[in-house]
């Protein structure tokens, strides 16, 4: 019976020394396609270069990643399935959130101890403008589906079969929040990925992981639709100016905790109401 019971679980790949160069991978693909910025810039524009070396430096690394995820486990696809699709609302509510109450502020405290570079500044505005269509789709679609099935599809859903959920949340959290490759976005990345790696973890659906990474972006993107040019990347409004001064600061937080609250309480009893999430040993689509 024990022999029985070890052949049927599942195969698991990848573990934390491999999840780690999974991420060298994703920096040195980086590097590799770094001359396609210098290529494509002068021929297409600084927006759409931007889009397709996006793509170049997540898309060739997920495809690596998949072959070796196919060799060492026989899986060839990924969960997309969402057991109650009543949780999607709940999920943006809280990831809206979790943005305001939580990301912005403690960006703010890190800006203030780690004060921006003036060349990382400017390599920020090199992005182009967010409102571009190019830069839009970057932001709001490629990124949270290529990062996804890396982070949550891959890494994460390989570490939950090889580890306790707290410890496979926080180590696909750190890795996805050191990719980034900078103190600032390290933040909002790793906190992110705890909440995108809790929900992908009771629900085992990559599709709940993009929508919540879509629906983050998608909200700290849209007030670049009313900031003058390059405003949108620079990095130096203190706490009280991000929200617009201190009257305002502090309901919009009262607020934004207490709608966290609720979301993160109603998904709790969603996803303890619904269906179980699929059986890993089954197979995916």
């Amino acid at each position: 019976m024990d022999i029985a019971m070890t052949e049927n679980q599942p195969k698991a790949w990848p573990g934390i020394r491999a999840s780690i160069w999974i991420i060298i991978l994703v920096v040195l693909a980086g590097i590799v396609f770094s001359p396609v910025d210098i290529l494509l810039r002068p021929l297409i524009g600084r927006e759409a270069t931007l889009f397709f070396s996006f793509v170049l430096t997540m898309g060739v690394p997920l495809w690596i990643i998949y072959l070796f995820r196919k060799r060492f486990t026989g899986q060839k696809g990924f969960r997309f399935s969402i057991p109650d699709k009543g949780t999607i609302p709940y999920a943006i509510i809280g990831t809206i959130a979790l943005s305001v109450g939580v990301v912005l502020p403690l960006v703010s405290i890190t800006l203030y101890i780690f004060p921006v570079p003036e060349a990382f500044a400017e390599l920020m505005r090199q992005i182009g403008d967010p409102t571009h269509i190019a830069v839009f789709a970057t932001l709001v679609i490629a990124a949270p589906v290529l990062e996804e099935f890396i982070f949550r599809g891959v890494i994460l859903d390989g570490l939950l079969k090889k580890h306790s959920p707290y410890r496979a949340i926080m180590v696909s959290s750190l890795l996805f929040a050191i990719v980034h490759l900078n103190p600032w976005q390290f933040v909002t990345a790793f906190i992110m990925g705890l909440f995108i790696g809790w929900v992908y973890y009771r629900t085992g659906s990559l599709s709940m992981a993009i929508i919540i990474h879509g629906a983050n972006n998608l909200f700290v993107t849209i007030p670049a639709f009313f900031m003058e040019d390059d405003a949108f990347w620079d990095m130096e409004p203190t706490l009280a100016e991000a929200y617009g001064g201190w009257l305002i600061l502090a309901p919009v937080l009262l607020l934004a905790w207490i709608l966290l609250g609720f979301s993160l309480n109603a998904l709790k009893k969603r996803f303890n109401a619904a269906p179980p999430k699929p059986d890993p040993t089954q197979t995916e689509v």
